[in-house]
């Protein structure tokens, strides 16, 4: 594994740990669920569409809306960290990659994409699923 993968690996699994431990389980539930369908939305929409998303939907409050936050912010972070941008919130990430030169933005896809790839594993290993498997029913 490279230096690079370690470090979402261990980014990623902090991550989910701290939604396990501050998130109540609705809130857990709707964040496993958006780390599920990260990298699918990632690869069908694309980043600025899928950033624009998911900013959009971390508005209000419950548990749903808290979930999109959390990966919305978690995204940016990750994001603009790895093409040596300053952090920015949800909103400010939507507006820079409307503004971000072709190899930058790419940069920012192959990113994004990884980080997908990564929460979701890690979401799949510490956040139980609710429905029960097909033979335990």
């Amino acid at each position: 594994m490279s230096r690079r993968d370690q470090g979402l690996a261990r980014d990623t699994w902090l991550l989910v740990e701290q939604v396990c431990a501050e998130a109540d389980a609705p809130e857990r539930r709707e964040f496993r669920t958006r780390a599920m369908r990260l990298g699918p939305m990632l690869r069908t929409s694309g980043l600025a569409a899928t950033a624009a998303f998911l900013a959009a939907k971390a508005s209000g409050t419950g548990s749903l809306p808290a979930a999109y936050r959390r990966m919305a912010e978690a995204l940016a972070r990750y994001v603009l960290a790895s093409v040596g941008q300053q952090p920015m919130d949800r909103n400010g990430f939507v507006l820079w990659l409307g503004r971000a030169d072709p190899a930058t933005y790419r940069q920012a896809g192959a990113a994004a994409r990884e980080f997908g790839l990564w929460v979701r594993r890690a979401a799949e290993a510490l956040i139980p699923d609710a429905a029960p498997a097909r033979g335990d029913q």
